[in-house]
């Protein structure tokens, strides 16, 4: 599952530059050295993706019931919110510009 997400993510990053750029800029890694900032980029990724991971995991065991995640959802839509990604009702991801 990981590796359907790791290639999910990179396949996101190279549709939209942006998301990329304010992915990597949250996790702090802007205004590293090019050698750096790619290694630290593939590190970032990596420990995002198990939580991404668990989260899925979290929301499919309570498919039946997702009323126990709702708070659950709202809290992680907002995080992301706050970081410039929005999505719309048409289930879509936007990106502040």
């Amino acid at each position: 599952m990981e590796e359907i997400l790791t290639d999910a993510f990179l396949a996101l990053f190279n549709d939209d530059q942006s998301v990329r750029d304010r992915f990597f800029q949250s996790k702090s890694i802007a205004g590293a050295s090019s050698s750096s900032a790619s290694s630290s980029a593939s590190s970032v990724l990596h420990r995002h993706v198990p939580a991404v991971n668990r989260a899925l995991g979290k929301v499919v065991r309570h498919a039946d019931r997702l009323g126990e995640v709702a708070e659950y959802l709202r809290v992680m839509g907002r995080l992301h919110h706050q970081r410039g990604v929005h999505v719309s009702s048409e289930q879509e991801y936007t990106t502040d510009r």
